[in-house]
């Protein structure tokens, strides 16, 4: 590495070390006729990564490289402050080398984050109120133990790593531009020092209430702000790395900023267009208000071309110091991407709720409950219309009636206090029940065919048919799950555009109907 970052030989380098270990993403293309404003459209998917996005790259270039030379102890591992992306992708690669990972978390991190990285194996220790806490306790581990250290974004290995990404989607597509969403801005510098010297430019697209990189190119020199918006979460850095910065402004990269409205409606797109649910620090990448102007790129300036392909790469999160955001262990390449966010968000134990008694009701009430009656929901468009009962039911029996398109699939999941039903009123649905031995039944629903699934047991299914409509019985008020998670609707009508709720939400509803999805079960493969 030189004085100025990292350079194209280091992630050249990198990629020939973690080219066995890392998934090859796809890319999707653009669509003929649809510009959008913004040329001719490529997406790089990298939520298909290892553990769910790009920063498994820079932790295997990172840990691999230490192997390599002799500095990782197998018997000490290695050591991460984080509670994101990082956290977890480097639990995955230590996890894949059989050895110890141990992860610094605030005391205040959620314990859905804390059961995540211990998923992977790894060994959470919390300290102190903020990050800056858990950084310092990090450090001193090291010190005293000599494990590796891998900073979630700032560190030559894992910046050069994260490049490797733009090496791959050279091969894949014909590059103009690449657009990148930064919050520490590791990937930018793998990215930017990845393509330098080729005819490719490449901006870094900031919210206006979180841009570090911005900041830092104004002033000359990485400075702190202030942090806030949508998409604070996960791009929320307070001051940008100095290997991004140090590379950005030998390569010329240009910072575009994107406010919050432009952020929301950019990811609302990207389900409307590609059903592709993603967080507010991916949809900064593909505002469709923040394209960068074109420029003459041999001017001294170094500012890049946008004309013809452009390249986003939202990256699932790309936490900054410690962006705090809450990714799961990621699904298999197999499933399709709206659930595997979904999994991402829904991924979760929480803490027991159960109906004072017997999970099944001792003692239900009556009701009767016309075509015309209850309350709505929507939630994404595969859950579209979900019908709900009235209070009369809470906590008793509940039912529902679910409808969904064709190829649509619930991923796995359990319910511990909850018994379900669901007959086929319409199309067809394939159901999976894995029981208490671990068997895995399965059969084909048809109009008139029904399925139980016991409280505890994991179940997905997948619909086969178009207009295909479910009936649903469910105990312990479980039927609510839907308006937690959803949006309320007045009238029974398909959601138009599709409802994609907030992480926030739900992680709430989950927290209180105790819904747990497996994400790496995958019932409909065995």
């Amino acid at each position: 590495m030189s004085e100025q970052g990292i350079g194209r030989g280091d992630v050249e380098a990198a990629w020939e070390r973690v080219r066995p270990v890392v998934r090859r993403t796809p890319v999707l293309g653009p669509e003929p006729g649809v510009s959008e404003g913004l040329g001719a459209l490529t997406l790089k998917l990298e939520f298909l990564q290892h553990t769910g996005t790009f920063k498994a790259r820079g932790a295997a270039n990172r840990v691999l490289a230490a192997q390599a030379d002799g500095s990782l102890d197998p018997r000490v591992g290695i050591v991460v402050a984080s509670g994101g992306n990082a956290g977890l992708a480097n639990a995955w690669v230590a996890a894949r080398l059989g050895v110890p990972a141990i992860v610094f978390v605030p005391t205040t991190a959620p314990p859905v984050k804390v059961a995540l990285l211990e998923s992977y194996g790894a060994t959470v220790v919390r300290a102190g109120l903020e990050y800056a806490a858990a950084f310092e306790a990090a450090q001193e581990h090291v010190a005293r133990t000599g494990a590796v250290y891998c900073h979630a974004y700032d560190q030559p290995q894992i910046a050069a790593g994260a490049g490797t990404l733009a090496l791959e989607l050279i091969e894949q597509a014909r590059v103009d531009t690449i657009v990148v969403a930064v919050g520490g801005g590791g990937l930018l510098a793998g990215v930017a020092a990845a393509v330098e010297g080729l005819p490719i430019g490449v901006v870094g697209a900031e919210p206006v209430t979180s841009c570090a990189l911005h900041a830092a190119l104004a002033a000359g020199e990485p400075v702190d702000v202030t942090v806030s918006g949508v998409a604070a979460d996960s791009l929320g850095a307070r001051r940008v790395g100095d290997i991004a910065f140090a590379v950005a402004r030998r390569t010329g990269v240009r910072s575009v900023l994107v406010d919050d409205e432009a952020i929301v409606a950019a990811r609302a797109l990207a389900w409307a267009r590609w059903r592709v649910v993603i967080e507010h620090g991916a949809a900064t990448a593909r505002s469709p208000r923040s394209p960068p102007a074109p420029t003459d790129r041999h001017r001294t300036s170094g500012s890049p071309s946008c004309s013809a392909e452009r390249i986003r790469i939202p990256p699932t999160c790309d936490s900054g110091p410690e962006a705090g955001t809450m990714d799961g262990p990621r699904r298999d390449v197999g499933r399709g991407p709206v659930h595997r966010r979904r999994d991402e968000l829904m991924t979760m134990e929480f803490a027991h709720r159960r109906p004072p008694g017997s999970p099944l009701p001792g003692s239900p009430q009556h009701f009767f409950l016309g075509n015309d009656e209850g309350e709505f929901a929507h939630l994404f468009d595969s859950l579209v219309t979900v019908k709900l009962t009235g209070d009369e039911t809470d906590g008793q029996f509940g039912v529902f009636t679910l409808e969904a398109p064709k190829g649509d699939t619930i991923p796995a999941h359990a319910h511990a206090d909850v018994h379900e039903i669901f007959y086929v009123l319409n199309g067809a649905a394939h159901v999976w029940i894995q029981d208490g031995e671990g068997v895995v039944h399965d059969r084909v629903l048809r109009p008139g065919d029904f399925g139980y699934v016991p409280a505890g047991l994991p179940h997905t299914f997948r619909v086969e048919a178009d207009e295909t409509k479910i009936f649903g019985v469910c105990s312990g008020g479980f039927e609510r799950f839907f308006a937690a998670a959803g949006r309320q609707a007045e009238e029974p009508v398909l959601p138009d555009p599709p409802y994609v709720p907030s992480t926030e939400q739900l992680m709430a509803a989950g927290k209180e109907f105790r819904n747990q999805f497996m994400p790496h079960l995958r019932l409909d493969q065995r």
